[in-house]
This record gives structure tokens, sequence and C-alpha cells, in this order.
């Protein structure tokens, strides 16, 4: 499977909700209410220039995984605005649809997001999931560990028991991300 990974512009705006949207709604079925994330969903190409404004303003780099010209994954590398986490870049959102999970595509996502954190400066990495999530297996896979959970509010549909994951290094993390 042929993947262009890049970052991402205006133009990618799009596809970039809806591989959230979506990506909620295959992720989180069980987690978060169902009308909520059908409603994600429904109403993504609205969305859109709610994600053109953040492209505008990152404190880092959204990167897009792209094939046959449609996007297919995304991730965000940011530096970290969490006093707590000074020394931690910030892997912010990290997506791929259902379809194309199993060919590596999360997989270089994350590898792209830990070079540029460590591009930024940063040797350690945080991020935040959903608990429940099934992807805390991915992230222990690279040394991620569970530092604390915290309520994660979505509003108007409730509160959620999220978990804060630590990689206490890049660069073990890259080595083995590379095998």
């Amino acid at each position: 499977m042929n993947i262009i990974y890049k970052e991402a512009t205006h133009e990618d705006a799009i596809g970039i909700s809806y591989v959230s949207a979506q990506s909620w709604l295959e992720s989180y079925s069980e987690i978060i209410d169902i009308n909520y994330l059908k409603n994600r969903v429904d109403k993504y190409v609205e969305r859109a220039e709610r994600t053109r404004k953040y492209l505008d303003i990152i404190n880092g780099k959204y990167f897009v995984a792209i094939h046959d010209g449609k996007v297919v994954g995304i991730m965000t590398a940011e530096r970290q605005s969490d006093e707590a986490y000074k020394d931690y870049g910030e892997i912010g959102a990290i997506y791929v649809l259902k379809d194309y999970q199993g060919f590596g595509i999360g997989k270089n996502l994350f590898k792209i997001g830990f070079e540029t954190l460590k591009s930024f400066g940063y040797k350690k990495v945080k991020l935040e999931c959903l608990a429940g999530n099934k992807t805390i297996n991915f992230y222990k896979k690279y040394l991620g560990k569970i530092d604390k959970s915290f309520d994660y509010t979505i509003k108007d549909v409730g509160i959620y028991k999220a978990d804060i994951v630590l990689f206490e290094s890049i660069d073990d993390s890259l080595n083995l991300m590379n095998k």
C-alpha cells in the first residue's frame, strides 16, 4: 500500500475532519454516547472550518497519511501547554481509519510525531486517551505507561475517564518503532 505522509494543509481539512469523526465512532462506540459519535460523522464537513483554523494556530505540527488522494490517518505533534508536563512534547491526536489499520500507518505517524517532538527539543512524550480505548496496547508496545486518570468532559454529552500516557524516552520508543 502506497501511503504518503506529509504536513497537513488547509486542503486536507475535510479529510482530517472525516478521519477524526469516523475514528471516534470506530474507536469509542462502546465508551461514548453513540448518537453523539454519529452526529460528529454526519457533520464532519461543517467541522472542517474549525480544523482549518486549528491548522493556523497549532503550537506544533499536524500530519496526515494519504492513500489514493484520501486522508486515512492523522496525527498532531505539539509543544506542551500543561505546566505540570512542561518537559513532555505531546501527541495531541493520532487516528487511522479502521480499514487502514494493521498496515503500519499508525506506527509511521507515531514515529513522525516522536521525531518531530525530538526536533522541538523534547526527550519525553505525553498523550491522553479515553480509558477503555483498545489503543492503549499500541502505546504500551512503544513504552507508554499510564501516569494517571482524569475526568474528560465532552460538552453536552458527559464526563468520561481518560488516561495520561507517558513515554519517558523518545529515543527508546523510536528504537522500538524502527525494529
